[in-house]
């Protein structure tokens, strides 16, 4: 294993181990096995053997909207319907983790779809911690450099640990459904052309604020402090 992937594998490791423990992780994804070996070169390889899950929420999204002009997307209520299932649904394993910890990289690819869904939700699980940081961690410089390109709502519009010491300086539940919102229309089907026509469109802020509106109605009890790691 090249030594600048030791520590994160072994982060890996430390968290699903610890998950393993914990009653209340049926959002977290499982580790069925795990084995450390030597190879021909001298270099310990690390195995991890998951439970077996579906598509993560990025391509969920992207074969929801297939097929769909972006006019249809912005203009109908399925998208709306559809992004609500999906922040709603990466709620709950955030809830679970942030019980524990912080995860430090959180974006679409890390939820993955659970193989048993129901018809009204989307049920997902939580995965890759390499770069998480539980209670009885510290934050390193290095978390923080590498978790910053993602945009985590842990550290989001923060210093350093501050998110860590005083709560109240993390962001609050409005700002991090806009976030989330804003992330996903911007990834999937917008280039960076039509992102600024669109922003320079005053449906669009309508739209968006409609949006924000509805999904803060609909899902409050499930989108709350605990989403950005409050409790």
């Amino acid at each position: 294993m090249r030594a600048e992937y030791i520590d994160d594998a072994n982060q890996e490791l430390y968290v699903l181990q610890y998950f393993d423990k914990v009653k209340e992780s049926n959002h977290i994804v499982k580790m069925l096995k795990h084995e450390i070996k030597q190879e021909d070169n001298e270099l310990d390889t690390m195995y991890i053997v998951l439970e077996l899950e579906g598509h993560d929420l990025f391509d969920y999204l992207a074969q929801q909207i297939k097929g769909s002009s972006e006019e249809e997307i912005l203009e109908t209520s399925t998208y709306e319907d559809n992004l609500i299932k999906i922040i709603g649904g990466a709620a709950l394993p955030l809830k679970q983790f942030h019980q524990h910890g912080i995860h430090g990289d959180v974006k679409l690819e890390n939820f993955v779809l659970a193989k048993e869904q129901s018809q009204n939700d989307v049920f997902v699980k939580l995965i890759d911690f390499s770069t998480s940081v539980l209670e009885n961690q510290s934050p390193t410089n290095e978390f923080i450099k590498r978790s910053v390109p993602y945009k985590a709502p842990e550290i989001w519009n923060t210093n350093n640990a501050c998110v860590y010491e005083d709560p109240k300086k993390r962001p609050n539940i409005d700002q991090i459904v806009e976030y989330l919102y804003n992330d996903v229309n911007i990834d999937y089907h917008l280039t960076e052309e039509e992102q600024k026509e669109i922003k320079n469109r005053e449906r669009q802020k309508i739209e968006d604020e409609r949006f924000l509106k509805k999904l803060n109605n609909k899902k409050r009890g499930r989108l709350h402090c605990w989403f950005c790691g409050l409790c």
